[in-house]
């Protein structure tokens, strides 16, 4: 992955040489690879905790920004008036989620240098299957122009003074600091923050959804905890579409000598496992697997555990899915989904279809 964006060998080789990874006496000898040892710092970010609090609190607060009627992103608007704009629901969420992603990470440095990015990081988003099969650049233009716009601006972002980098999560600070130590290059670095950003939706269920919600969204402020621990339609909704539309794989180290119907895997080698096979599984999910159906999450707690549900695929993004919205673009239609391409997570629109969104201010 690290060399597929351009990391140097001696990056790589610096990401997995094993250190130290603890520094108490009782840890000492136990060592883990610096990749994983970043891993480890995620968890303690996002697992949980004053970390989680200040990051959530962060992201909560760019995107209730965002999304204020003043502030709606005139370039995603379709069309406008005094009292009503009506915006693409595809385009606000890339745009309102990639900022507040890069402000609750990086912190507003990263957003003055990566001014215009945002589209380019979405082109790439989409076509980055095409870097992990190494597709020849003649072929894939966009999508390596985009990959080296966005090493080119997490290279000057690692290049700002702690100082000036000091509104960047724990996460980041932790992964720099010990990326510095190890003598890794300020490029090697860059692409490390490059390669983590980008590694970093029926009518009567909406209306039943807008019920359960309802008491957690109160005069523009929105209880996530409320909504995190009491709305078990809209989890087991949310989750129904990650298994629908997660097309990613991922690799596998084989165990031990097997024959599956005429193919013979020996032990140590390596597969790659679709979790949208996984997903499909009827004797997990039930005969409707093609359908989409919430109540099968809400019916069956130990879905969400089972080994046969891989929501992100280990994977990166949640992007848009095909759910009516309040209005549908009647000429093009809704977007259908992509499963003619890889993909490293969620299966893209494709086509023309939108859902627009209608958006209406509740000023007095």
């Amino acid at each position: 992955m690290y060399t597929s964006f351009g990391m140097s060998s001696a990056g790589v080789e610096k990401m997995y040489t094993s250190i130290p990874s603890k520094t108490d006496e009782a840890s000492e000898g136990i060592t883990q690879q610096r990749a994983h040892l970043g891993t480890g710092i995620q968890k303690e970010q996002l697992h949980g905790g004053p970390h989680l609090e200040d990051l959530t609190a962060t992201y909560m607060a760019h995107i209730e920004q965002q999304v204020d009627w003043r502030n709606l992103p005139h370039k995603r608007m379709v069309r406008s008036s005094s009292d009503e704009k009506v915006v693409s629901l595809q385009s606000l969420c890339g745009e309102v989620l990639g900022i507040a992603t890069m402000h609750a990470f990086y912190g507003k440095p990263l957003l003055e240098l990566a001014h215009g990015y945002l589209d380019l990081f979405l082109t790439f988003d989409s076509n980055s299957w095409m870097l992990m099969y190494q597709y020849p650049r003649a072929f894939a233009k966009a999508m390596y122009e985009a990959r080296d716009r966005g090493t080119e601006i997490f290279t000057r972002y690692s290049e700002l003074t702690p100082e000036e980098r000091r509104e960047a999560c724990q996460y980041v600070r932790n992964v720099e600091e010990k990326s510095r130590k190890a003598g890794m290059t300020v490029r090697d670095i860059a692409i490390a923050n490059q390669t983590f950003f980008w590694a970093a939706f029926n009518t009567i269920l909406l209306d039943s959804i807008r019920r359960e919600v309802a008491p957690g969204i109160s005069h523009g402020n929105i209880d996530v905890q409320y909504l995190v621990n009491k709305c078990s339609l809209l989890d087991a909704s949310f989750n129904e579409i990650l298994r629908l539309t997660n097309a990613a794989t991922s690799a596998r180290t084989v165990k031990e000598d097997i024959l599956i119907g005429d193919r013979y895997l020996r032990a140590n080698s390596k597969v790659l496992i679709s979790f949208r096979q996984l997903h499909y599984a009827e004797e997990f999910f039930g005969p409707d697997v093609a359908d989409s159906n919430p109540s099968r999450f809400l019916e069956n707690d130990n879905l969400r555990r089972s080994p046969f549900f891989r929501p992100f695929g280990r994977g990166n993004n949640i992007l848009f899915r095909q759910v009516p919205g309040e209005e549908s673009d009647k000429d093009k239609g809704l977007p259908k989904l992509d499963r003619t391409k890889p993909t490293l997570g969620t299966m893209d629109p494709v086509g023309e279809g939108d859902v627009l969104l209608r958006v209406k201010s509740n000023a007095k």
